[in-house]
């Protein structure tokens, strides 16, 4: 028997590593689990590409088993299932800030990380952290940056010739690249290139700071 088509709803919150994932809709996994699977039963997913077969079936109070042997994949369907508690990640963030770079007796990830995105505020000149630059893309440098100023409240400005400066610094393929590069696929890995895919979601500001030695 034919089986009907049932387009879904596109996802209404985003997934982590959801441009990694199968695009499929919400609502598809659900329609055919209350036609093939009552209340109670077991359903098997023997692929584990996206956690939205899983989650719809457990909504429906349904059990699963699935199959998958991608790790990454394994992780996104945990978080999914179990997604962790604000007191749970403010106590993984502020380990993980505590953690020593190897620098210093008192250098902490937190403090090398905040380094790489040392600016100051476009009214009041004080020292803080941009939150976030928007990038030229053409000009291929940074032209606004997103601050919290504790004088000035929440800011926006476009950035100054040392913004500009400390992001020449890195370079996009460059040693901090190749070296997060070759932890997650060496040379004649046949993942290399999902490796290289993934990490040109990432800035090169941003790949300094995940490379930072821990």
């Amino acid at each position: 028997m034919p089986l009907a088509f049932v387009p879904g709803v596109p996802s209404t919150t985003p997934r982590l590593l959801g441009r990694f994932l199968p695009p499929l809709a919400e609502g598809v996994a659900a329609h055919f689990v209350q036609q093939h699977a009552q209340p109670g039963a077991l359903v098997f997913d023997p692929y584990g590409t996206s956690p939205v077969v899983a989650l719809e079936a457990l909504r429906l109070e349904r059990k699963v088993v699935v199959a998958s042997l991608n790790p990454v994949a394994r992780l996104v369907l945990s978080l999914a299932i179990r997604p962790p508690t604000v007191a749970e990640l403010r106590a993984a963030l502020t380990r993980l800030g505590d953690t020593p770079t190897g620098r210093g007796p008192a250098d902490r990830l937190e403090r090398q990380v905040t380094a790489l995105y040392a600016t100051r505020c476009g009214t009041c000149e004080a020292a803080v952290t941009a939150d976030y630059y928007d990038w030229e893309v053409e000009a291929g440098e940074p032209v606004e940056k997103g601050y919290v100023c504790l004088k000035c409240g929440p800011g926006t400005m476009p950035t100054d010739d040392a913004d500009r400066e400390a992001a020449r610094r890195h370079s996009r393929t460059g040693p901090d690249y190749h070296y997060l590069l070759g932890r997650v696929a060496g040379i004649g890995d046949e993942d290399r290139g999902h490796a290289m895919e993934a990490l040109e979601v990432y800035p090169a500001r941003t790949l300094a700071a995940i490379g930072l030695p821990a």
